[in-house]
């Protein structure tokens, strides 16, 4: 039920979103004449070609050589079509002559009947013509049709939305039909005028001028979308869409044993250790590194401390210096590191790519590979880094996300191994990179994902087609913290990839800049621009040599490093072949 509130909410906060901009003129022109249901045959019509496409019927129709991008092309011609008709009277009495024997549209277009079949017609049009702009629900819904399938919560959460953007759009068309008829003799120039609006609308939809203006409206109004859509970002919105993939929603049960990091009061938190009672079991493991199969209940009598983690998530790699360490000091006195490698990305789900950065990376603890989620799933977890830590009862006592609190971890290890906690730990001796794993509200942009299942903060989303090559231009002025795409690429659930001159736009704020990429060809690279300049020795990453990345193993690649955290615009030019996935901040 909650789901249901937030994506209807969601829905009428879409409505109000600058990417309603293009679609008011059909809005309201359509409004006009044609009886007095047609705004309602105008808001049933938007509901069901929106979720029927929202589901991937319009998918089906590709066997039949129409893409996505070709039936929204013809709907904008219907479109276009509607505002002629309102424009040249004998142009509507001609089409509802000619349609009216084979399917009665004469009762569809103006003037004919109550109006309800010809609202339906042009809010079906509309429908597919129109992409709102896509906030974390209609996001969320769009990666559970991708990946959970649809399911009755989906497509009655999906329903619920596009009742949501219907109903501001169905009052917009009503109210259209009014001034219409309280305007008397001059309510044929009005229809008129109106139609001649229509006709610029879908011309300006089929040029892709529409995907421009919003563009600007959202740079000039930089807080008003993050401001309508505050609803959905809210933590209650975000555990109904979690719950959508599979995660339950709420905290993991065993979170009720994470410590609140403040090393004064950690003697008073050692104390009375929370438990959080038996640790579930490993499952679904497909491969193991370093070490035969393992069980918790085969490890009894030790104490484990179960890892989540990923080899191209950064926040992941700068806690490994301090598993080795654990793992270098108390492996004989009783402690088992258990690293539960959950893939993020298909990539890493290979055993071979697995493998090998187990190597790189120095790790010598047990590693298993869990990509499935079967493991993940059983503790609710829902973060990567995490770490679960296991007395030798099988009891879970502790829980962390995220980097940081390395000397408490470390104290706590001792604890559960009968040792004394000391100021002299072995994190303590290790150099602390900066943490980007806490929640961003410092200003720093967050995670960034490329893929369609989890893509957020997308600066052109009337461009977005997903699984097919497409033409994108990135606007000129892109909101803060926005990703957008230029050239022609190809957007998959996971990663973006670069067909023919192909760039990648980011207005970022941090200081260091970290991409996860992979190739698809023998070769393949990235040229890197920042504030439209060639990047300075000084603050070019690791993987940054001459401006350019050459891309090798699929993994996550240091572009930028600069002297201080500052708000550029990065530009990426990806050969043809190259996959862009997550870009990441430091």
């Amino acid at each position: 039920m909650a789901l249901l509130i937030f994506a209807f909410l969601a829905g009428l906060a879409t409505a109000l979103a600058p990417c309603i901009l293009p679609a008011l003129p059909l809005v309201l022109g359509g409004g006009m004449g044609g009886g007095r249901r047609r705004p309602v045959g105008i808001g049933i019509g938007l509901v069901a070609s929106f979720v029927l496409a929202a589901l991937g019927v319009t998918a089906a129709l590709e066997f039949l050589g129409l893409s996505a991008s070709t039936i929204r092309t013809i709907a904008i011609v219907a479109l276009l079509a509607f505002g002629l008709a309102l424009l040249l009277p004998w142009l509507d009495r001609r089409l509802g002559a000619a349609l009216s024997p084979a399917t009665r549209l004469s009762e569809r277009l103006p003037r004919g009947g109550d109006g309800l079949g010809g609202g339906m017609l042009l809010g079906g049009a509309l429908g597919l013509a129109w992409t709102p702009c896509a906030g974390p629900i209609l996001a969320g819904l769009t990666a559970a049709i991708a990946t959970a399938g649809r399911g009755a919560d989906v497509v009655l959460a999906l329903v619920a939305y596009a009742i949501g953007a219907a109903l501001p759009i169905t009052a917009l068309a009503w109210g259209g039909g009014r001034l219409s008829s309280r305007l008397g003799p001059y309510s044929g120039i009005f229809r008129q005028a109106m139609g001649a609006l229509m006709i610029v609308a879908a011309t300006v939809m089929l040029a892709g001028l529409d995907v421009r203006l919003t563009a600007r409206a959202l740079a000039d109004l930089p807080g008003y979308e993050s401001t309508i859509q505050a609803i959905e970002r809210s933590d209650a919105a975000r555990d109904a869409i979690d719950g959508l993939s599979g995660t339950p929603a709420g905290p993991s049960p065993l979170a009720v044993a994470e410590s609140d990091g403040d090393d004064a009061a950690l003697a008073e938190a050692v104390a009375d250790l929370p438990n959080a009672g038996p640790a579930p079991e490993v499952r679904e493991i497909s491969e193991w590194f370093n070490t035969e199969p393992l069980t918790l209940a085969g490890l009894r009598g030790k104490v484990v401390l179960v890892d989540f983690w990923t080899y191209s998530c950064v926040n992941c790699v700068r806690t490994l210096p301090h598993l080795r360490a654990w793992h270098t000091e108390y492996a004989d006195d009783g402690l088992v590191i258990l690293g539960v490698h959950t893939p993020e990305f298909a990539f890493e789900a290979d055993p071979g790519n697995v493998g090998d950065a187990v190597e790189d990376l120095g790790i010598e603890y047990p590693v298993a590979l869990d990509p499935d989620y079967g493991t993940w799933t059983a503790y609710r977890n829902r973060f990567w880094p995490a770490k679960y830590l296991v007395d030798r009862n099988g009891d879970v006592r502790y829980a962390h996300f995220g980097e940081g609190a390395y000397s408490e971890t470390e104290n706590l290890i001792r604890l559960l191994l009968g040792e004394p906690e000391t100021a002299a730990t072995r994190s303590a001796a290790i150099p602390e990179e900066r943490d980007t794993s806490v929640v961003h509200g410092d200003g720093q942009t967050p995670e960034s994902y490329l893929g369609y299942q989890r893509l957020d903060r997308f600066g052109a989303p009337e461009q977005l087609r997903r699984d097919e090559p497409a033409d994108y231009a990135a606007p000129f002025s892109l909101p803060a913290d926005h990703v957008a795409l230029d050239g022609r690429l190809v957007m998959t659930a996971e990663y973006t990839e670069a067909v023919r001159d192909g760039s990648i736009h980011l207005n970022f704020e941090g200081r260091d800049v970290f991409l996860v990429l992979e190739r698809s060809g023998a070769t393949g690279g990235v040229e890197v621009l920042l504030d439209g300049e060639a990047v300075p020795a000084g603050s070019a990453g690791d993987d940054l040599v001459d401006g350019r990345v050459t891309v090798g193993d699929s993994r996550l690649y240091s572009l930028i490093r600069l002297p201080e955290r500052g708000r550029h615009r990065l530009v990426l030019r990806l050969d043809p072949g190259v996959r862009a996935f997550a870009f990441t901040f430091g």
